[in-house]
């Protein structure tokens, strides 16, 4: 299957290390697994696991790291833990629901704006284009030339910020990156190049359709569905609002809207798990499976 891009080195702030809560919180050994963890997760964007739906387990990561499995599982319990009652503190890991591990707060522990502008400068490059305009609520416009990386990455980190707080709000599936080069990124990056794109206007549009919120049929519209561009397209035309308008009717896929049945969950997971082995990273994965429900609903 296919691996995300692995970051080469992770940046060690001095301060942070030599008087940070870690020392209080970790014992010397616990400390050095934490810090094998952090050099884990810089290898697929702050995940801990063998790859998309693969966590490691106990006994993988002590062999892996060569560290004994009481260790490896003593300091996975602490860092699950939050240190204080401090309702702003979060534990360093966060476990996810395939038991992945997650490093909580990944972007604290990547390079500074700062920094990451003093690499830029000093590689010599042409000045970047910066985007037209930028807006916190999540509306953006990007020209079609290279926009600054920094202004970039915070365009996609205000809507990652905003679908994942709309999806909690009516039980969506929430993101937990846009990995650079990824499907999911280039989807993304070409509804930011058109002008009228507005990530406002399309959440507001799903909030407004039973059928996208999964109030119709079982279906429920996700992040790579929504920004793909025939979905998308339909989303803002309204397609979505009403049965009679919904590229995904009901007549289309039959009159009944009763629940699937076993068979149709066996077939689905069979269809997922054949998807996984021919290595689809867990964009296409999402996509790959949208197009199964709609082929096989029309059964």
């Amino acid at each position: 299957m296919r691996r995300k891009e692995s970051l080469r080195w992770i940046p060690l702030f001095v301060d942070k290390w030599l008087y940070g809560s870690t020392r209080d919180e970790l014992a010397a050994d616990e400390q050095a697994v934490w810090t094998d963890f952090l050099c884990l997760g810089a290898k697929d964007d702050g995940f801990i696991r063998a790859n998309v739906g693969f966590p490691y387990t106990e006994a993988r990561l002590a062999g892996l790291l060569g560290r004994t499995e009481e260790l490896i599982h003593r300091t996975i319990e602490k860092c699950l833990n939050k240190w204080t009652n401090d309702p702003n503190e979060k534990p360093k890991l966060t476990r996810l629901e395939d038991s992945t591990l997650y490093i909580t707060n990944w972007e604290e522990y990547q390079f500074s704006d700062r920094y990451l502008r003093f690499l830029h400068s000093s590689q010599a490059q042409p000045p970047a284009q910066e985007p037209d305009t930028r807006i916190a609520s999540g509306k953006a416009e990007v020209s079609s030339g290279k926009a600054d990386p920094i202004v970039y990455n915070n365009i996609l980190e205000d809507i990652i910020k905003h679908w994942n707080e709309f999806a909690e709000q009516y039980k969506l599936a929430k993101i937990y990156g846009i990995q650079n080069g990824s499907v999911r990124e280039r989807h993304i990056k070409a509804r930011l190049e058109d002008k009228s794109f507005s990530f406002s206007r399309l959440l507001d549009i799903i909030r407004r359709s039973p059928f996208l919120l999964g109030l119709k049929t079982d279906f429920r519209a996700t992040f790579d569905w929504v920004i793909l561009p025939t979905n998308y397209q339909k989303i803002i035309e309204g397609n979505y609002l009403g049965n009679e308008r919904s590229g995904y009717q009901v007549s289309q896929i039959g009159k009944s809207e009763t629940k699937p049945d076993a068979a149709y969950w066996a077939e689905y997971f069979a269809e997922r798990d054949r998807l996984l082995a021919t290595g689809f990273d867990e964009e296409e994965l999402a996509v790959k499976l949208a197009e199964w429900t709609r082929e096989r609903r029309k059964k």
